[in-house]
């Protein structure tokens, strides 16, 4: 439906967005995630009309939006800061784009009260926005968008000024509304958990460069770069020297054991590469069992123990002086003794090799 296709943003000698290819298909949840800077929000304010590209073009069902006003193209925003007029009240803020547009007023005022049923607000019409809380005019703000009825809308990190409560409450109800709608969302965020709870697809980007386009599912599991796996969750990013590349899976030596783990043809031996390791894919064992040998587990000192509800987590470390963090469920997990020693799992299997 949205087709970027080499878009680059200069503001001066400074490069905010760097060839960047990506295509949003008709009514799915698509993230751009990444940290402050990375050229997210100037993505979404180049499809939104706020900013014209340097270079490349932006295609809306095959005809470019490149030199369209941000009025003549079938999109809304919704801002962090919600931008509604204080002097309105809800039903007033919401119906005035359909005002502007001079739709009559009996069509205006269905619309409105549709978009505030879908935004469960419909008793709040008359109030103003100072007499609701963060998330009521959140709602309103979302509401204000979809009475338009745009085929896209954009979302710049609308939920920043809210607490983790009514994050979590939002991030349900955006899922909820983008369902009943279907239409296409494009939501920008720094916030890797809120990405990955909302989205059908993330786009993680990092200095302007988009580095990886998939799932939720595929970035936790597959991230395609050192980046990516490190800012995606959390991740052990430990070096490995390879020794053997063969069909796939390549064989070295880490700390005291030799492992094998999965890794592309393009790896080839004497080559030093990064394993991506996710904390739920190791396991902590305080003796060898009588199954293995001390050559089939990694050795390693106990550092820290951190509790965090439902979880624990366990800090280690190698023999080569690298620290991995271990997650085991509460309960489940061996006794903690401060430079005690134990043995380390990992789920060579799960592994994911990156070139460093």
């Amino acid at each position: 439906m949205i087709e970027l296709i080499n878009v680059v943003k200069q503001f001066g000698s400074f490069t905010a967005v760097k060839n960047l290819n990506l295509n949003i298909k008709q009514g799915e949840f698509l993230t751009l995630l990444g940290p402050s800077g990375c050229g997210k929000t100037t993505t979404l304010r180049m499809i939104a009309g706020f900013e014209e590209p340097t270079g490349g073009d932006i295609l809306m069902d095959n005809e470019s939006l490149v030199g369209k006003q941000s009025y003549e193209r079938n999109v809304n925003t919704v801002f962090q800061n919600y931008a509604l007029f204080p002097h309105m009240n809800v039903f007033d803020n919401v119906a005035f784009g359909l005002r502007m547009k001079r739709v009559p007023k009996n069509e205006v005022a269905a619309r409105v009260e549709k978009a505030l049923e879908m935004v469960q607000l419909p008793q709040y019409k008359d109030r103003f926005p100072r007499q609701l809380s963060g998330g009521q005019q959140q709602r309103v703000a979302i509401a204000r968008a979809v009475v338009n009825q745009p085929r896209v809308l954009l979302l710049d990190e609308p939920l920043g000024a809210l607490d983790l409560k009514m994050r979590k409450q939002m991030q349900l109800e955006l899922k909820r509304l983008h369902k009943q709608l279907g239409i296409t969302f494009v939501y920008v965020t720094h916030d890797q958990e809120e990405a990955l709870i909302m989205s059908d697809r993330i786009g993680v980007m990092r200095a302007g460069v988009l580095e990886q386009v998939d799932t939720p599912e595929e970035i936790y599991a597959r991230p395609k770069t050192v980046f990516v796996a490190d800012f995606i969750g959390e991740a052990n990013l430990i070096p490995f020297f390879v020794e053997a590349s063969a069909g796939g899976w390549l064989t070295g030596r880490l700390a005291n054991s030799r492992i094998r783990v999965p890794g592309a043809e393009s790896f080839i031996a004497r080559q030093q590469v990064k394993l991506a390791v996710r904390p739920e894919h190791c396991t902590l064992l305080a003796d060898v069992p009588e199954d293995l040998s001390e050559d089939d587990l990694l050795a390693v000192d106990l550092l820290e123990r951190i509790y965090i509800g439902a979880t624990v987590k366990t800090v280690v470390g190698l023999a080569t002086g690298e620290t991995v963090h271990v997650s085991t469920s509460a309960g489940r997990e061996i006794p903690f003794v401060q430079g005690g020693r134990a043995y380390l799992s990992i789920d060579t299997d799960k592994v994911v090799t990156l070139s460093e």
